[in-house]
């Protein structure tokens, strides 16, 4: 079974990046509702409770993304770099 992956694991460090179209648009989905977010509770963030109010569903984006991107990406492991090349001298 060949599965086309939404998010393909980054090349150096760890993570994904987006890969197709879907890919694509749940990043963009994550980025509207950080900036509705922010909006929304916009001249709240003097106060202590919408700095709270604004960390907290950040964190639940964050923890939805993530889990999307598990769900629908390669499995996310430390690369260096791509090891098929050969290594340069110095």
């Amino acid at each position: 079974m060949n599965k086309k992956f939404w998010f393909a694991s980054k090349t150096y460090g760890w993570g994904w990046t987006p890969s197709s179209w879907q890919g694509w648009i749940i990043l963009l989905m994550f980025i509207f509702y950080e900036v509705a977010i922010a909006s929304l509770i916009g001249k709240s963030f003097d106060s202590r409770a919408g700095i709270t109010t604004f960390l907290f569903l950040t964190t639940i984006g964050v923890s939805v993304l993530i889990s999307i991107c598990y769900r629908f990406g390669e499995v996310p492991t430390w690369r260096w770099g791509n090891k098929t090349q050969p290594k340069r001298s110095r």
